[in-house]
């Protein structure tokens, strides 16, 4: 079989090119001057804001409405030649409202991980547990920590510096900035106050910290794209951070620290990725004020939950311990996928539906035989491939058995095939056969949780599985939608479902979009607030969630079920979080940074849809997705692990080494040191860290002491002179 050509450039409509500016194909007509995460050259900044972007008409969309409408059709081409192209893939954008910017999200990340780790295996022996209870049990490898030579701010401050000089972006470059922890060592000034040590010339930059336990990240995240969507938006970049400790006593929850920082760049394609000398500036894919958007948020299919748990809470300002509630916080973390995926079911079916039909429409109007049209692969390129399955896996040569390895838990589950290998002309199934189509009707390529440790993401998944067989009308359309051993599931998934309907009707959106103009009906009083329990209830016991399972042995036997779909979808993002364990804020996003880091058929290609949970105790929670509208160019150039993600067409940087590379595995004796150091001095005003610099990983910030005030100073490891 002759090889797959590859697909075109994305471009949105006729005559606009990704990488240049409005009826210029070959990017000459676009300003700016050089790329961050593409090239050496820094972001462009702009006099004054571009209009917001808006999402013209795709090429068929265009032909359809010359065929039917001229006056219309002509309207719409003066639309596009002002408004420059859209980055969403053709068809795929017909839901979203009218004049809202879609070209938001994340160009780039950089992870810091600190040099010292200990071994799970390790803990399991000081602890006296049974082998295997925290590498099997909990599926971690290893646990990252830090002497009082670090803390959160030196964190935050590596990382923050990493990803200045990684991308080449000037202070004055930066226009937001946003630092998400739940490790503050400062009641009153903000961490992001003293990254502005960072900025000493540029201090025009909006944003403080965001404190919610494990959620203050996307919090962040959340608010920086919308201050880059928002006419507040000045055509400068924002910067989130994401920097904690997880520490722990002894006892179960000891093995389930850890510590990291994740900062990440957002901002919006202001005039595409160039290529080359496009852009009309000396560096590449600049054009206009930036660089492409890699990871685009997708406007409007995002659901939240929130509500007050005591699960897990710092209440004791003497120690950075906290006061948790394991069994309860799991329960809480499970509860809110389901409210979330419940929620965001209900907008991505409609965005589902908006979709098909506007597909249909312009397929019909051009001529074209929409149901009869070839398979496409996720970069649009033809192929031959048996019927999917709609949940699922589909497998290229009718299926395979093969021993599943699940980071310590094995079993023989059968009927699970390797992905093939890039290029390989027999197998020509293409990677979104591997892919889960939820309820909702929209796929899923890849699915990341907020990971407290293995196991729990592991059922993440299962769970979110459960939910949307949960969702199917019948067992003959869970029989069509589903592989077997899952369809077979249907009738407890559906009781569970309807039980939960009505147990909780508000957990379904009470304001629906309005199909005119974009606008909300008016709210509907949710019940729960007219409910007769006191908000603040005298006793502490809480109802066990138990995910709508008929039982642990049955939640378990779905669980093994789900593993061929934990294999592709999940899997590839977890490999941070299990050899670093928990980060708190920047666990999800160590959970991003890892898949990013896949490359070939294992990795995201152009199109693919990131579904990604979002959880902090107390409780908070989110379920939204990004869309992958560039390719992600994996580590870039360097020593310090950052993940580039920018995209454009210059070409992609040498890998950097793994953000595990250098670090040193410690024994559980000088973990439990470095533990008492930082118990003994928090709090303190007046003292001299007692950690080794030498085991501060090369460039990283770290404290050099605590002055009688309270004062902390900090130094740069290398510029010591």
């Amino acid at each position: 079989m002759s090889p797959v050509p590859a697909p075109p450039p994305l471009a949105a409509a006729a005559g606009v090119a990704p990488g240049g500016g409005p009826g210029d194909p070959d990017g000459s007509s676009s300003g700016g001057s050089g790329t961050m995460g593409g090239g050496s050259g820094r972001v462009a900044k702009v006099a004054a804001a571009p209009p917001p972007r808006t999402v013209p008409l795709t090429g068929r969309a265009a032909a359809a409405a010359a065929a039917t409408a001229p006056a219309a059709a002509a309207a719409a081409a003066a639309t596009a030649s002002t408004a420059g192209s859209s980055l969403w893939p053709a068809g795929d954008d017909d839901y979203r409202r009218p004049g809202r910017v879609t070209d938001v999200g994340i160009m780039a990340l950089e992870v810091y991980v600190p040099a010292l780790a200990v071994a799970a295996a390790d803990l399991e022996v000081a602890d006296g547990v049974s082998p295997g209870k925290y590498t099997e049990g909990l599926g971690q490898s290893h646990m990252a920590f830090v002497s009082d030579r670090e803390d959160v701010t030196s964190l935050a401050l590596t990382a923050t510096s990493r990803l200045l000089a990684s991308t080449g972006l000037a202070p004055d470059d930066v226009g937001y900035l946003a630092v998400a922890t739940e490790s503050r060592v400062d009641r009153s000034k903000s961490i992001k106050s003293s990254l502005m040590a960072l900025f000493p010339s540029a201090t025009a930059v909006e944003g403080v910290d965001v404190t919610h336990a494990c959620y203050g990240s996307t919090a962040a995240l959340f608010a920086a794209a919308a201050w880059a969507e928002s006419s507040a938006w000045d055509g400068r970049a924002a910067l989130v951070v994401a920097a904690d400790i997880a520490l722990y006593g002894r006892g179960p929850a000891r093995a389930t620290g850890g510590a990291g920082a994740v900062a990440m760049l957002v901002g919006r394609g202001c005039g595409g990725g160039g290529g080359g000398g496009g852009g009309g500036g000396s560096g590449s894919g600049g054009g206009g004020g930036g660089p492409r958007v890699a990871l685009a948020f997708e406007v409007g299919l995002r659901s939240t939950h929130m509500e007050c748990t005591w699960d897990f809470c710092k209440p004791l300002v003497a120690t950075e311990v906290p006061v948790v509630d394991g069994a309860e916080t799991v329960a809480v973390f499970y509860r809110c996928l389901s409210i979330c995926y419940d929620r965001w079911r209900v907008v991505a079916a409609a965005a589902a539906a908006a979709s098909a039909a506007a597909t249909a429409d312009t397929g019909a109007a051009a001529g074209i035989a929409v149901s009869g049209a070839p398979a496409t692969g996720r970069e649009g390129a033809p192929t031959t491939r048996r019927a999917p399955i709609a949940n699922g896996i589909t497998h290229p040569s009718g299926g395979c058995d093969g021993n599943i390895s699940d980071n310590g838990n094995a079993g023989n589950v059968g009927a699970v095939c390797p992905l093939p290998p890039a290029g390989d002309a027999s197998h020509p199934t293409p990677p979104d056969a591997y892919t889960l189509r939820l309820r909702a009707g929209l796929p899923v390529q890849w699915a990341l949780f907020h990971a407290p440790f293995h196991k729990m993401v592991r059922r993440a998944l299962a769970r979110l599985v459960w939910a949307d067989l949960g969702a199917v009308g019948s067992a003959a359309a869970a029989a069509a939608a589903y592989p077997p051993d899952l369809a077979s599931w249907w009738p407890a998934a559906s009781a569970s479902a309807a039980e939960a309907a009505t147990a909780e009707p508000w957990r379904f959106p009470p304001r629906p979009v309005s199909a005119e103009a974009g606008r909300r009906t008016p709210p509907t009083p949710p019940a729960c607030l007219l409910s007769t329990p006191p908000p603040f209830p005298d006793s502490r016991a809480r109802p066990v969630d138990t995910g709508g399972f008929p039982s642990k042995a049955a939640e378990r036997a779905f669980v093994a079920a789900t593993t061929p779909l934990f294999r592709r979808l999940t899997a590839p993002s977890t490999d941070l979080s299990v050899a670093t364990g928990n980060a708190y804020t920047a666990s999800l996003y160590l959970s991003l940074a890892s898949l990013v880091r896949q490359t070939g058929p294992a990795g995201p290609a152009v199109g693919d849809r990131l579904l990604l949970f979002a959880f902090g105790s107390g409780a908070a929670s989110s379920l939204f997705s990004l869309r992958v509208m560039a390719p992600l160019s994996g580590l870039a150039t360097g020593g310090s692990g950052a993940t580039a993600v920018g995209g454009g067409s210059t070409p992609a940087p040498p890998p950097r080494p793994s953000p595990l590379a250098g670090r040193r595995v410690v024994g559980v004796a000088a973990y439990e040191a470095a533990c008492a150091a930082r118990a003994a001095s928090f709090g303190r005003a007046g003292w001299v860290p007692t950690g080794a610099v030498a085991d501060v990983a090369p460039g990283a910030w770290y404290l050099v002491r605590v002055e009688a005030d309270g004062r902390r100073v900090y130094r740069r490891k290398g510029e010591e002179g």
